[in-house]
């Protein structure tokens, strides 16, 4: 896998090829997922601290995978930030663990989170106790533990 993970300008979705279509499992090879990638907004993206901050962070109110990142798209475009995109690789999870059924429909569970995402961004998410939508203003977190951790020599992360 590669991608250019460099400091971002704007957030930026580095991943490209692999994701933008792809079978939705071994025993249906011609069945694909497909993404419009300039319209995408997942996998890996790299973010600026102040642009972060400037949208409150990723929303704390959603579970499993993907309406996280739809929301946060949502804050961002609502910010007036534009994100960008970056060539990379992508190694895809399975798309039954994304909540898509056998034929790319969405299962019970998704419609259930679809249904949660829309009612949220409607109501401009659930607020916290500053009046701001769940996010950064809105955790508290204890540190339990510090330890150093070994980062592999150059010589290392070369190979």
């Amino acid at each position: 896998m590669w991608a250019d993970y460099s400091y971002p300008e704007q957030p930026t979705m580095v991943v490209w090829y692999g994701f933008e279509s792809r079978p939705i499992g071994p025993a249906r090879p011609l069945v694909k997922v497909v993404h419009k990638l300039e319209a995408s907004f997942s996998v890996v993206v790299l973010f600026r601290k102040e642009h972060v901050e400037q949208v409150n962070g990723f929303p704390t109110v959603y579970w499993g995978w993907g309406y996280e990142d739809t929301k946060m798209q949502f804050r961002l475009a609502a910010a007036g930030l534009k994100v960008e995109h970056r060539k990379g690789t992508f190694t895809p999870s399975r798309p039954q663990e994304r909540g898509l059924c056998r034929a790319q429909h969405a299962n019970a569970r998704e419609h259930k989170k679809h249904a949660v995402l829309n009612s949220r961004f409607a109501a401009d998410g659930q607020r916290g106790a500053r009046g701001k939508p769940m996010g950064l203003s809105s955790s508290t977190f204890t540190v339990s533990n510090r330890r150093a951790i070994k980062l592999p020599s150059e010589t290392q992360a070369e190979r």
